[in-house]
Formats: structure tokens, C-alpha cells, sequence
């Protein structure tokens, strides 16, 4: 799923929630509605919850990622040539070349 669908349906999900309490509040809850509520609420509750997980599985691969990248000077460094570099990292050659570059 997108940034943007993910923003939307967070905002529509957090808007069904106010709503729900507003609604408690004024004691307007009938049986049927309050089960509607709290399965929306579950639901919620277990998107954002994915939705967390997802961006903490993303954030630790990129770290990784960065690490690599940063560790490609030290090793060139070594003496280590840039096909050994892709190869010890498991990066593509063009990546540890575009590293190179950026880091000269």
C-alpha cells in the first residue's frame, strides 16, 4: 500500500474513532452500533499496528543498507577491488560504484 492510502485510511480510521467516542459520550450507542464500533476499532487497532511493524521492518533494512554503503570506503581503502566490495557486501556493482562516487 501506498504513503498516501496508508495517510488516508488513517485518517478516515481516526475520524471513525472520534466519532465513536463522541457518540459514547452522548450515550446515543445502540447494541448493533457498539458491535460495528468495535470491530472497526479492532480492525483499526490491527492495521496500525501492521502499519508500525512495516515501517520498522523498512527503517532496519535501510540501516543495513546504509551500513553497507558506508563501510564500501574502509574497504576500498583495504585494498579490496570494487567487484570484491559488491561481492563480500552483496551489493549490485553499480551501487558500490555510485557509492565511490559520492563519497570522492
Amino acid at each position: 500500500m501506498c504513503k498516501s492510502s496508508n495517510a488516508f485510511w488513517e485518517n478516515v480510521l481516526e475520524l471513525l474513532i472520534s466519532w465513536r467516542v463522541s457518540m459514547e459520550i452522548n450515550n446515543i450507542l445502540e447494541t448493533e452500533d457498539r458491535e460495528v464500533f468495535m470491530t472497526l476499532s479492532q480492525t483499526y487497532q490491527e492495521w496500525r499496528e501492521a502499519t508500525k511493524q512495516e515501517g520498522r521492518r523498512e527503517g532496519r533494512q535501510e540501516g543495513r543498507q546504509e551500513g553497507k554503503l558506508e563501510s564500501i570506503p574502509r574497504l576500498l581503502a583495504l585494498g579490496l577491488s570494487v567487484e570484491q566490495i559488491a561481492q563480500a557486501l552483496d551489493l549490485d556493482l553499480e551501487q558500490v560504484r555510485r557509492a565511490i562516487q559520492e563519497t570522492s
